[in-house]
């Protein structure tokens, strides 16, 4: 029997926003899988969670496994398509930290009676929720079926 590889692909099911990502792109890129390694094996419905610590709490992830068993590892194909998607998903990641923490900001302000502050802070957490909302639109119409 010759030797081969699984390969594990963790994606969310959820975009940053809490939408579901559709059925149908989770498909496609089943589809693009198969064409390309002759089989994927999807773990959609199964119960998937990441969790990770974030300013002192447990954040959550509902995420799907997608398996690929081939024979050939081709790093080319995964190393130019996988790094685009994780330059991507760092930089979703700085996003969310700084969201939290204009977040927590703009509370403060507002607790001190610095509605002038929490005014520019609230300009400010609203260009980052857009960096993201770009970001995410990147990485779900191209960058992460690629890198799948």
């Amino acid at each position: 029997m010759s030797e081969s590889y699984l390969v594990q692909i963790l994606l969310p099911k959820e975009t940053g926003k809490g939408e579901k990502i559709p059925k149908d792109w989770f498909d496609g890129l089943l589809r693009e899988l198969t064409d390309k390694f002759g089989g994927a094996t999807s773990f959609i419905r199964a119960p998937g969670e990441g969790l990770w610590r974030s300013g002192g709490g447990t954040e959550r992830d509902n995420i799907a496994v997608v398996e690929v068993t081939t024979e050939l590892l081709l790093p080319d194909y995964w190393r130019k398509q996988v790094l685009d998607a994780a330059l991507i998903a760092a930089a979703q990641a700085v996003e969310h930290y700084e969201i939290t923490r204009y977040g927590t900001l703009i509370a403060w302000a507002k607790m001190l009676g610095r509605d002038d502050c929490a005014s520019v802070l609230q300009q400010n957490l609203d260009e980052e929720k857009a960096t993201d909302e770009k970001l995410n639109t990147i990485a779900l119409r191209s960058v992460n079926r690629k890198a799948a």
